[in-house]
């Protein structure tokens, strides 16, 4: 995904808890139209503008320019604390470290964005030997502030985490990739997502003892200034939300008992989402991805 691409969904990024959604840093979009004009949008085209910044382009339109806002610059503490859950192939003994990040997202300040991960990884030789075959959480920070703020408000987690892994330290804008640590190999995934006004306890414990097909697991902690209305008009979903959990499942074509297709990829990642959709406000587009992402009006993305 481009910086336009990124952009038309709002922009979720590392520090969205501190400066809001990318989009609401947006001055203006130049794009060519259906018809070949050239046209620049930015406030004056309040319509437009709003739909650029959340929804994307109309049928026909390409953007050739955007024009973002730049932020303070400022200390910034990141990282992930991992804990090693267990056997992939085995349900977690105790989902203790996820219920110990929800309890600890409720009262933060605005000045921290975190959220996890729990990967299962399978048991196949070209992956490092400390995470084959294992079940892993990855608990992804960034504060804005300096290591001593950071270590005061990560203390209370870090202590019931008892993390095997802590990268968290002084983060420059070039290290940004330690925070998730996703691959930077492209890989064939489906996904889809759902926003939430609150997370089901009982979809963590599912999730920890899930087995099956790979699917990971991931939660975003909202609010702050991502929760805040635009100050411009947009169409970002989400600003109503307190969390958004995904989940995405690898998946290959052809045929055979190893084979996990598309169907059976969708099957496993709707499962996921079915333990935490009690709280459900809305789905976000971004994190919705794959051959067969249907939602409820037939549509499909990807």
């Amino acid at each position: 995904m481009g910086v336009a691409g990124y952009l038309f969904g709002g922009g979720l990024g590392l520090t969205a808890r501190t400066d809001g959604w990318t989009a609401d840093h947006v001055r203006s979009i130049e794009l060519v139209d259906a018809a070949g004009a050239v046209r620049t949008v930015d406030a004056t085209d309040p319509e437009r503008f709003a739909r650029l910044r959340g929804a994307g382009p109309a049928d026909g339109e390409i953007v050739t320019e955007v024009t973002i806002g730049l932020l303070p610059a400022g200390p910034l503490t990141g990282g992930g604390l991992v804990r090693v859950l267990g056997p992939a192939d085995e349900p977690a003994s105790d989902p203790g470290a996820l219920h110990a990040w929800l309890d600890w997202t409720r009262d933060l300040p605005a000045d921290v964005t975190s959220g996890l991960a729990v990967v299962p990884y399978p048991d196949l030789p070209f992956l490092p030997a400390d995470l084959r075959g294992r079940r892993v959480l990855r608990i992804a920070v960034v504060v804005c502030g300096d290591g001593a703020r950071a270590d005061a408000l990560l203390a209370p987690l870090r202590a019931a985490v008892a993390a095997d892994e802590d990268t968290i330290g002084p983060l420059q804008p070039s290290e940004l990739g330690r925070v998730h640590a996703e691959p930077e190999v492209p890989h064939a995934y489906l996904g889809d997502n759902l926003l939430l006004s609150d997370v089901e306890g009982a979809g963590l414990d599912a999730v920890a003892a899930r087995t099956g097909p790979m699917v990971v697991t991931g939660i975003r902690h909202l609010g702050g200034a991502a929760g805040r209305a635009a100050v411009v008009p947009d169409s970002v979903p989400g600003r109503d939300a307190s969390y958004l959990v995904g989940a995405l499942a690898p998946f290959e074509s052809g045929s055979g008992p190893e084979v996990v297709g598309a169907e059976l990829a969708r099957s496993e990642v709707d499962g996921v989402l079915a333990g935490f959709a009690r709280h459900t406000v809305g789905r976000h587009p971004s994190f919705r991805f794959g051959p067969t992402a249907s939602g409820a009006d037939g549509s499909v993305s990807g």
